[in-house]
């Protein structure tokens, strides 16, 4: 029986991320993985609200992933989880990403350096220091320090980031979610 992993987000930059992410991943070989893609969190609610409602692909878990931004995280999580309808919410996690997922991308500054050759050795700045997960709006304050395109970026660090725990703590939760869920499949 195939077991459907579906991955919602609110940008093209994450699903860049991901396929590349989920690429290393050891998957069993009845576990596929789907993404459906929004532009931005309101799309994403109503995302949640259509496409999970029609949704008829039996065994099928839901990763909703989308930034905290400026948001409070608890809320943003709680307001995306009473998006899901009823009948999947038992199959449906929701996991925010703290602040962004450039904020990720610097829980783990080496595979960053690698994936950024203009940064060469050069330190990193103040404002792109400290834990990972409190950095305000880490996409720009990267920008400021050298070029970047987020596309690229995303698949390079898709390809990069170390599938360890790191020191973001959004990030880690998202790696123990998705181990248990390949964990389940397995079963």
């Amino acid at each position: 029986m195939i077991r459907t992993v579906v991955f919602v987000v609110e940008e093209a930059s994450k699903e860049e991320f991901l396929r590349e992410f989920m690429g290393r991943w050891e998957l069993p070989i009845d576990v596929e993985v789907n993404y459906l893609v929004a532009e931005g969190h309101s799309a994403v609610r109503r995302m949640i609200a259509t496409k999970l409602r029609n949704w008829r692909k039996p065994n099928s878990t839901f990763i909703i992933l989308c930034d905290q931004d400026s948001a409070d995280c608890v809320e943003r999580k709680d307001m995306l989880a009473r998006q899901v309808p009823e009948y999947h919410r038992q199959n449906a996690l929701v996991r925010i990403v703290c602040t962004e997922l450039e904020g990720w991308y610097l829980a783990d500054r080496n595979a960053l350096r690698a994936a950024l050759p203009d940064v060469g050795d050069r330190p990193w700045p103040p404002e792109l220091s400290g834990p990972p997960d409190s950095i305000h709006r880490p996409a720009r304050r990267l920008a400021d320090f050298t070029s970047f395109r987020k596309r690229d970026l995303a698949r390079e660090m898709g390809r990069r980031i170390s599938l360890e725990p790191n020191t973001s703590h959004s990030f880690n939760l998202f790696i123990r979610t998705l181990r248990q869920i390949l964990a389940d499949a397995a079963a």
